[in-house]
């Protein structure tokens, strides 16, 4: 008779997320179970926030530009004066739309806006230590995948006058 396989031993979050910043000489800051770092591909850079809670890992992105076409946007004044509100509402809802269909295209994870920045956020449920670095490091290069295939259109719906 064969037992089935189990593992026993359920993997420490907080070190995976370690491990893998450290294995990967990634410079990073930690305060209160959540991990700072700056990430960048070719010209892009961004910051990421990855939140460890138990066993589930949170891991958020944030676009650097700041979104002008939403009405009232805090992130350039003049811009958002300068755009007649019936057009910051129809660029702003182009924008929304195109996240809304972003967010169906991904196999995980989804964009939203927080504040004035689009924010990418992913995560990865560590269920046994076996695969925990695995998981983390898979949800981690796909934040960084989303974000970085997105950028150029993001930036260019976020600025521009619809």
């Amino acid at each position: 008779m064969v037992d089935k396989f189990t593992i026993e031993e359920q993997p420490d979050a907080a070190k995976e997320v370690l491990r893998l910043l450290e294995y990967n000489d990634i410079a990073y800051t930690e305060e209160g179970g959540t991990y700072y770092m700056t990430f960048s591909d070719g010209m892009h850079k961004w910051e990421t926030r990855i939140h460890v809670e138990g066993q589930r890992v949170l891991i958020c992105s944030a676009y650097p530009y700041l979104i002008s076409t939403l009405p009232n946007a805090s992130a350039v004044p003049e811009a958002a004066s300068a755009l007649p509100e019936n057009e910051a509402q129809a660029a702003a809802a182009v924008l929304m739309d195109r996240i809304n269909e972003i967010n169906a295209e991904l196999a995980e994870g989804a964009l939203f806006i927080h504040g004035d920045r689009i924010i990418v956020r992913t995560g990865a449920d560590l269920f046994d230590a076996f695969s925990a670095y695995e998981q983390l490091a898979r949800a981690l290069e796909y934040n960084a995948e989303v974000l970085a295939g997105y950028w150029s259109e993001l930036l260019i719906m976020s600025i521009c006058r619809k």
